[in-house]
């Protein structure tokens, strides 16, 4: 999901009804999270450190941001000690992507068209059997899944530079 944010394949998210998302109204910002390995520099070596002592972040594809915001490019991560940290683990100031909810409307999960489904970020070949695989592994609870067709809020986003 991040690369398609950061290439800006995907410019709409359906999530279920419950979700907090689904409340959000046109304007509002969500910032997004990713896996990183929190980093330091140890006598001009790059190294992976715990959350608290990092002065960095390294994303997956290989970018860097500091604590003031600065991006650069550098090594494909390569430390042996690395420790991914989870998303919902990421430092706030690493974040570096936030997207603005343009619009929202309501429907059936299965009513998304081949556009759609290609806004959500998938190529185009079979882009709705994409989705629907996609959205069987992220929501597998009965009632969710794609077989059970359940209503969903389309938010349409735009990525916001930060």
């Amino acid at each position: 999901m991040a690369r398609a944010l950061l290439s800006g394949a995907q410019r709409q998210v359906r999530v279920p009804l419950a979700s907090p998302l689904a409340a959000l109204a046109p304007g509002a910002l969500i910032a997004m999270a990713e896996a990183v390995v929190p980093g330091r520099f140890v006598d001009g070596a790059e190294m992976a450190t715990d959350r608290r002592r990092a002065t960095h972040v390294a994303f997956a594809d290989r970018w860097r941001r500091d604590r003031a915001g600065t991006m650069w490019r550098g090594a494909p991560v390569a430390d042996a000690a690395e420790k991914w940290l989870a998303a919902v683990h990421c430092p706030a100031w690493a974040c570096r992507l936030v997207l603005c909810v343009e619009w929202t409307r309501a429907e059936s999960l299965q009513a998304i068209t081949r556009a759609d489904a290609r806004a959500e970020g998938f190529g185009p070949w079979a882009p709705i059997r994409g989705f629907a695989k996609r959205w069987d592994k992220t929501h597998a609870v009965p009632g969710l899944r794609w077989a059970d067709d359940p209503h969903v809020v389309v938010l349409g986003i735009v990525r916001v530079q930060v």
